[in-house]
């Protein structure tokens, strides 16, 4: 038997995302799917576009464009498999690995950047730009002789 819901209590259950759409079923007594069309009907937001992203969108593209592996990254966001971080690369709209000439070892993929060596370039670069702000501050000022 479904259970009499206030329209308001609904929109505060459906709104909380640490309450589980099957558990807001549970108590009306219906299934998650019609939980769900309710809230489609109410012209509620999908719960899909308000989820947190386990993933920082410039580091993602960074770490891809570097040629750092699918699993390394997955890893390094603590995704439960690397099909996400292949799903996260290809919702940001980055390129297609592409395929080297065929070898023996990579199967003709191009061979991955080690997470390792990413992070060692990537300090580099910042060491190199903190260096360079060095510099400019320890240039003696031009001053206009009074």
């Amino acid at each position: 038997m479904v259970r009499a819901i206030n329209t308001q209590a609904f929109v505060a259950a459906w709104n909380n995302h640490s309450i589980p759409v099957k558990r807001i079923a549970a108590a009306l007594g219906v299934t998650h799917q019609a939980v769900s069309d309710r809230a489609h009907r109410m012209g509620l937001p999908t719960r899909a576009h308000v989820r947190m992203l386990k993933h920082d969108p410039a580091l993602l593209r960074e770490m891809w464009l570097a040629g750092v592996s699918v699993r390394a990254i997955a890893d390094h966001f603590g995704m439960s498999h690397p099909s996400c971080a292949s799903t996260a690369v290809r919702k940001a709209k980055l390129p297609k690995r592409e395929r080297g000439p065929s070898g023996r070892l990579n199967g003709g993929w191009i061979a991955n950047l080690p997470i390792e060596k990413f992070w060692e370039q990537r300090l580099g670069l910042r060491m190199q730009e903190v260096a360079e702000q060095d510099k400019k501050a320890a240039r003696p000022k031009d001053r206009l002789a009074a």
